[in-house]
């Protein structure tokens, strides 16, 4: 498998910045995306009315495979 980041975990700062092309790629494609905003100590925004988790939006720029990715390597780094 490869990694995301070269050292096999994301930092925090990397993270943010997937998190956020995730964002701008999902809002080009779908068009009606919320701000992101935090409900219940996660952070989600509103796709045509859905909420999506962090891991949603992932998914809906890249795929389940990279998303889940993702997840793996930032719990890497929070785990160093």
């Amino acid at each position: 498998m490869d990694f995301i980041s070269e050292h096999g975990y994301i930092s925090p700062g990397e993270y943010e910045c997937l998190y956020a092309e995730a964002v701008r790629v999902v809002r080009e494609r779908f068009g009606d995306v919320s701000e992101p905003y935090v409900y219940d100590g996660r952070r989600m925004c509103t796709v045509r009315s859905v909420p999506c988790t962090e891991h949603m939006m992932f998914e809906l720029c890249w795929n389940e495979e990279i998303a889940d990715q993702i997840m793996r390597e930032r719990q890497s780094d929070q785990s160093r």
